[in-house]
């Protein structure tokens, strides 16, 4: 397959930008862990001062500073994440490729639960979405079935096209648990 000279440009363009897109995620995941480094050492000086502490009053105070340095690592990693969401742009993606990574990433709990999983997809899902986000909403109602689940129970997942929506339902037949969502 012959691709024209402008085709050629385009890829490599692509290509560049994808290039470029790593290298700034790089740096920004840098500057990230030099932020959260901090907190994470102030955290392990505390755990030693309270571990190596006589008075209950001093493990007091050194559990508060260390709730306080959770506290910041919490807040690094909502502002990271909140400009990490801002910065995806909605891309066509596959519900379907996307509801399968979602099972991947519990197939270890699936497994061990010996879950039972009933998958009833159609067959064309694509969307326009940001896909980190959509994946993140899929693995939690997955999570949470599993979660509500007994040994050996179900999970069901069905996927429709209506219209130009996309609807999603997990469930545990016979549990009465279930999470619907459309997405436009």
């Amino acid at each position: 397959m012959e691709h024209t000279l402008s085709e050629q440009l385009r890829m490599a363009i692509d290509a560049l930008d994808r290039c470029e897109a790593r290298s700034m995620a790089g740096q920004f995941a840098l500057e990230v862990m030099h932020e959260v480094r901090n907190p994470l050492d102030a955290l392990g000086n505390l755990v030693y001062l309270a571990a190596d502490a006589r008075e209950l009053g001093l493990v007091n105070d050194y559990m508060n500073a260390a709730k306080e340095q959770i506290v910041s690592l919490n807040q690094i990693a909502n502002q990271t994440l909140t400009l990490a969401r801002n910065a995806q742009t909605a891309t066509l993606v596959d519900m379907l490729g996307i509801v399968e990574a979602a099972i991947r990433v519990h197939q270890r709990r699936i497994d061990s639960k010996q879950v039972h999983l009933v998958r009833d997809m159609c067959e064309e899902a694509s969307l326009s979405v940001r896909k980190g986000e959509i994946l993140q909403v899929v693995s939690n109602l997955i999570g949470n079935a599993l979660d509500a689940l007994p040994l050996q129970g179900t999970v069901s997942i069905r996927v429709r096209r209506r219209l130009a929506h996309i609807c999603l339902l997990v469930s545990c037949p016979g549990d009465n648990v279930s999470a619907v969502g459309s997405i436009p």
